[in-house]
């Protein structure tokens, strides 16, 4: 059986219209992944200040090897919580300093995909952390200095 142009034709025009739909499917997956790759980048910071609040009770107990100085540098909100010379009940001293152990990661996390927006590179960024840490030191280290006689 002979085939008439016409059957040929047809037969090319589906077989064409099938690579522009694939074509199309092709791109519209290729758009699909690099947004869903930018989205990844953007959330970076989230994920990472969730693997460290993880990590939070070791973190801890690695600082305090250098106490002070350690738990000060590496968790301020949590040192700040558990000084004694704020007037804070004992009870909500507790429930503090635990939200402040496990929350101190993932803030900062906020904090940093917030300035990232902003079109900031990553050491400035990093470099706004370790001094708001340096900060808190320091601040923890007056408090301390200020309540000894």
């Amino acid at each position: 059986m002979v085939e008439s142009d016409l059957d040929v034709f047809e037969r090319q025009e589906k077989a064409r219209a099938l690579e522009i739909r694939l074509a199309a499917r092709t791109r519209h997956q290729i758009a699909r992944d690099e947004r869903s790759r930018r989205e990844m980048m953007q959330n970076w910071p989230l994920a990472a200040g969730l693997v460290l609040a993880c990590f939070a009770p070791w973190l801890r107990d690695l600082a305090a090897l250098f106490n002070p100085w350690g738990t000060w540098i590496l968790l301020p909100a949590a040192s700040l919580v558990n000084c004694k010379e704020l007037p804070i009940d004992s009870g909500i001293r507790s429930i503090a300093a635990q939200f402040a152990l496990y929350g101190q990661f993932p803030i900062e996390a906020v904090m940093i995909k917030s300035v990232l927006r902003g079109r900031v590179n990553l050491g400035a960024v990093i470099s706004q952390v370790a001094l708001f840490h340096f900060l808190a030191a320091v601040f923890l280290w007056l408090i301390e200095r200020s309540a000894t006689p």
